[in-house]
């Protein structure tokens, strides 16, 4: 997110707090009625439960929004409506209490005129501090040798990142600095015509003639990140800055927020995306395992009191599904009843916040759960080499994606994908360069692929591609110019280059029965067509049937 952006939170967040105060007016004058009501004996019980509702939302939201005094006085208020509703039967209110509450829930309005201040002060966090990066590619290549440099830009194109090359450090100039920086030890002019490079925080990577002392040592000086000896591996090079840049721009944790008072929700959602995250609403809590499902979030904010739902019910509801059963659901509520929120995380949730909370503690709690979840989720689900989804997991996709197709009346695409003659690679090279040309493809598959897209090992050399929202021929030609970018891919192992190619079977959910094994079974046997026609090649499902 740039600072433009931020200032774009900055002011929606500013917005939502006048709509807010807006709405507050309403909200009080409805409060004044039904303690009016209550006062002369009408709807009695029912009139008691709407207003514990409204004053529980009151507390709730009005600090968050710089009201903390309003806040806390509408939560005593609460309080004691709670305690007249928890008496069975329900109790006769002496007249003189009602008018004392009624004239409380009167002077809540005087509080609106208190300073507006954001709510706990002391945690605030300054403007700019929840800012995320914005996510680059641009690399640049500083090597002498114009062969050597040109095959690097070339690789490093096929990867699709943005690359740049320079025969000498004082052809940089004043240019905006990269992601990342490749450059040969060689090069001459490295310390006076290279002053920028104190600037460059990004991974660097020198690339050194051999391994000995010196040649490392020289790196160091220059605070190189990584080392690369010559002839270098352009393919394993572009992996590894891909696992550089990917450790400073971790991708945006999902959550999902399921309140009903959508200006409160509304300001979680401005924060969360202002720290980095993407975060969506939900207020219609009948399509949350819908909701879940399509969105995938990595925790669930939910509020402990909805209308006509309770949050306990809803993470109950949540944990009858195996699949989400680790899922991290923290409750947001006013609830200050220690033992009322005992009860509540005692039905399938991880945490219990309580409002108003401070921007600052919603976003580490946040962050933390949800980067916890991440971590055992890629132990449970991803390949170590390739970090795609395992041979089960990526089966579990298939069939949620297809029964998701299904309900949809959407296309759907399942590729089998296997690496050329790799056996002749592993018995020639290696199985340590055998893995080289393995991750190397999976790296392509997710640069070149849809987010949306699944991919998967599904075992050895082989891989499954889903392509959700896309049919057969889409898939095709997304798959053939993937295969073009592998086969231009150099391996290098002691001192010779060799290169490998790919054949793919495509098929889709409009020609073939969308039972996951079908799918399969129809890719599976198109795979094998393009095999047996001579290999490098993407083969359809019903051409293979002819």
């Amino acid at each position: 997110m740039t600072q433009t952006d931020h200032e774009a939170v900055e002011r929606e967040l500013a917005r939502l707090k006048a709509m807010y105060r807006e709405s507050l007016r309403d909200a009080l004058i409805e409060l004044d009625q039904l303690a009016s009501q209550l006062i002369h004996d009408e709807g009695g019980r029912d009139v008691m439960s709407a207003l514990q509702s409204r004053l529980h939302r009151l507390s709730g939201s009005a600090g968050t929004f710089g009201l903390p005094a309003l806040s806390e006085a509408a939560h005593v208020l609460e309080v004691l409506v709670n305690e007249w509703l928890n008496t069975e039967p329900t109790p006769v209110v002496s007249a003189h209490v009602l008018d004392e509450f009624a004239a409380d829930i009167g002077g809540l309005a005087s509080l609106l005129l208190e300073n507006d201040r954001p709510a706990c002060a002391a945690d605030a966090s300054p403007p700019g501090t929840l800012v995320a990066q914005a996510v680059s590619r641009q690399v640049w290549v500083l090597c002498a040798d114009d062969a050597l440099r040109q095959e690097l830009m070339g690789a490093l194109n096929q990867f699709d990142y943005q690359v740049m090359g320079f025969q000498t450090p004082g052809e940089v100039n004043n240019q905006q600095l990269p992601d990342a920086l490749v450059v040969d030890i060689r090069l001459s002019g490295l310390g006076e015509d290279a002053q920028w490079l104190s600037k460059f925080t990004g991974p660097l990577i020198t690339l050194v003639d051999s391994m000995d002392f010196d040649d490392c040592l020289s790196a160091a000086w220059l605070g190189a990140d990584a080392v690369f000896q010559h002839p270098t591996d352009a393919s394993e090079l572009a992996t590894r800055i891909d696992s550089m840049l990917r450790e400073r721009d971790i991708q945006a944790y999902r959550v999902l927020i399921v309140d009903d008072d959508l200006i409160l929700a509304e300001h979680y959602r401005l924060v969360l995306t202002a720290a980095g995250m993407r975060a969506e609403i939900l207020d219609a809590p009948t399509l949350i395992i819908e909701r879940v499902a399509s969105f995938r979030p990595e925790l669930i904010l939910l509020d402990v009191n909805l209308s006509g739902y309770s949050g306990p019910d809803l993470a109950s509801v949540i944990r009858y599904h195996d699949e989400w059963v680790g899922l991290p659901i923290v409750y947001l509520s006013a609830e200050t009843d220690l033992d009322r929120q005992i009860d509540a995380l005692s039905r399938g949730a991880d945490d219990f916040l309580v409002k108003p909370i401070s921007d600052t503690q919603l976003v580490a709690v946040v962050k933390v759960r949800a980067r916890r979840f991440r971590q055992l989720a890629e132990l449970m689900y991803l390949d170590s080499l390739t970090g795609l989804y395992k041979h089960g997991p990526i089966k579990d996709e298939l069939r949620a994606e297809l029964g998701r197709a299904r309900r949809n009346q959407a296309s759907l695409t399942a590729a089998m994908i296997d690496i050329d003659h790799f056996k002749q690679v592993n018995d020639t090279y290696g199985h340590a360069q055998g893995d080289r040309v393995i991750k190397a493809l999976a790296y392509l598959l997710k640069q070149r692929l849809r987010q949306s897209d699944r991919i998967g090992r599904y075992g050895g050399e082989e891989f499954l591609v889903i392509m959700s929202a896309c049919d057969a021929e889409e898939a095709r030609r997304a798959l053939d110019d993937i295969r073009l970018r592998f086969s231009a891919l150099q391996f290098h192992h002691e001192g010779k280059v060799f290169n490998c190619t790919l054949s793919a079977g495509v098929a889709d959910n409009a020609v073939l029965d969308d039972e996951p094994q079908a799918l399969l079974a129809a890719a599976d046997e198109a795979l094998y067509a393009a095999k047996r026609s001579g290999r490098d090649r993407v083969v359809l499902a019903h051409a293979s049937r002819d």
